[in-house]
């Protein structure tokens, strides 16, 4: 008899559910063929195997349907099938067609209006290009969101390895209106065309923020941008660096005088080695923040602060000995009140002593002071109604008095945060300054002191700051203390040889960050 016979004679057995008889017919058709068995015979043997209840048989046949024809489904079909009777598995696949269903529903967030969603990804990448295409890939509504939302391409920035593609890219997706806008290379000509190229007139008068970057290679600092795009400008922040040292034509900062300041409110301008155009900002008459680093005149300065009194950020660093032309009669008041001024910063060793006795800032809640020599701080305390909103007080590479500087933390009673770094102390040591904070009889000085770093400061010694530290400490302080100090936070005494280790364990266990380090060089320097 045929293998072909065989196969419908247990076909029909199997139809019967004569499922022995089927079995030896299936298995007699097997062994009559000449090439071994066709995969229909194998899974129909399969198929009765399973109904006889041995599925290691069954998936036995299978695995031979599938050598045979690893393409067919015959073979794959009943090995996946579950018995009834494994329940473990059931479960398991019962589990994971659960999951699979609930990873298909939308989150939550999903349901949030675009508006909000926007200003949930703004909060997250703030204004860092590449943190905001991060969040591209994090799914594809967020990408969507993001590739449509105008908001999220408003800052750009120009290098000079920007692609004139990128820029377009950029416009496109922001619908034309940047607010930031930052180069950091002199523009290549294809990058000026494409910030030309169907621009609208809006273009930059809506631009908020210029930073800039460039060297002398051009005329004036008007031509950072494409033709007469300076002169519509109508910013609120204003940032130009100067990356050249070659000289320069004295018109080249004449643009700034055409430009429109009504909006203006931070200026940033750094020169290093050239002037401050001075002569090309008397327009400059609304700023809030200021921020000058390049060769000054104290006259100038105090000039152009007559004219901004709302001030609340001043920022001055001078660092050559090159100086401009001074005004024979300068028309200035004795003494200018910046009353909204809140962070100022000098490094200058010319600026700080006059600027000083010039203004007063009575809400003042940063001062930082640098390379300034001879520097009287007396009568900060005195003329400056004690300078009640001091918050943080930095002094570096500056030479003082001893008894002035005590004087004047002493006055400052709501002092969270003090820097004595480098110190060039006249008529005593760091030391001195330390043991007045520490006041007689436990008198309570600057309770609200947090942070102390006292960085390369060679003659401070442990004992010094070992009563400094265990007078601030809550068993230490007097009953009858108005005030209970807050505990130190943070210290730092980097590069400070004369403190013992043993004082430094003892820190360790009083103040939760402390910082200790010594440099090799520095150590060398300390000991010549």
């Amino acid at each position: 008899m045929s293998g072909n016979e065989l196969f419908k004679q247990g076909i029909q057995a199997f139809k019967k559910a004569d499922y022995n008889e089927a079995l030896k017919i299936f298995s007699k058709a097997i062994k009559a063929s000449n090439d071994g068995g066709d995969k229909t015979l194998f899974d129909s043997r399969a198929a009765v195997y399973e109904r006889l209840g041995e599925p290691l048989k069954a998936l036995g046949d299978s695995k031979k349907v599938i050598d045979i024809a690893p393409q067919s489904w015959q073979g794959y079909f009943p090995s996946e099938r579950l018995q009834p009777t494994d329940t473990k598995r059931h479960a398991e696949l019962a589990e994971l067609e659960s999951r699979a269903m609930e990873s298909l529903k939308p989150p939550p967030i999903f349901n949030l209006p675009v508006e909000l969603l926007n200003e949930i990804c703004k909060l997250a990448y703030g204004e860092s290009n590449p943190k905001m295409l991060t969040l591209t890939l994090v799914c594809k509504h967020w990408r969507d969101i993001i590739l449509n939302s105008p908001e999220f391409w408003r800052h750009l920035i120009i290098t000079k390895r920007t692609k004139k593609k990128k820029v377009k890219t950029w416009l496109e997706r922001s619908r034309g209106v940047i607010f930031n806008l930052e180069i950091r290379e002199d523009l290549a000509p294809d990058i000026i065309e494409a910030l030309t190229d169907g621009l609208s007139e809006e273009f930059w008068s809506s631009l908020r923020t210029l930073k800039t970057c460039f060297s002398f290679t051009i005329e004036n600092i008007g031509q950072v941008l494409p033709p007469d795009a300076f002169n519509r400008l109508q910013l609120e922040n204003l940032e130009l660096e100067l990356t050249h040292h070659a000289p320069f034509k004295s018109e080249f900062w004449n643009p700034l005088s055409t430009l429109d300041t009504t909006r203006l409110k931070s200026l940033t301008i750094m020169t290093q080695i050239i002037k401050i155009p001075w002569s090309s900002m008397t327009t400059f008459n609304s700023l809030r923040s200021l921020k000058l680093n390049g060769i000054q005149t104290p006259n100038f300065v105090l000039n152009f602060l007559q004219r901004n009194l709302q001030i609340e950020e001043l920022r001055l660093s001078d660092s050559h000995a090159y100086r401009g032309d001074v005004p024979d009669e300068p028309d200035l008041p004795e003494v200018l009140e910046l009353n909204h001024l809140k962070h100022l910063e000098l490094d200058s060793v010319e600026l700080a002593g006059l600027l000083l006795h010039k203004l007063r800032f009575p809400n003042l809640t940063t001062l930082s002071l640098s390379r300034a020599n001879n520097l009287d701080i007396s009568f900060l305390a005195t003329q400056c109604t004690h300078l009640p909103e001091l918050i943080q007080l930095s002094i570096v590479k500056c030479t003082f008095m001893s008894q002035d500087l005590s004087v004047f933390i002493r006055s400052s009673s709501s002092l969270r945060q003090l820097t004595i770094s480098s110190p060039r102390v006249m008529n005593g040591t760091e030391n001195n300054i330390l043991e007045a904070l520490c006041g007689p009889s436990q008198e309570l000085c600057v309770p609200k002191l947090q942070h102390l770093y006292l960085p390369r400061c060679p003659k401070l010694q442990g004992g010094t700051l070992f009563r400094f530290i265990k007078a601030r400490l809550p068993r230490e302080v007097a009953v009858d203390s108005e005030e209970t100090p807050l505990p130190l936070l943070s210290l730092n005494i980097d590069d400070c040889p004369e403190i013992e280790a043993n004082t430094i364990t003892w820190l360790r266990a009083k103040v939760p960050s402390l910082t200790c380090r010594l440099t090799v060089t520095k150590m060398k320097r300390f000991a010549r």
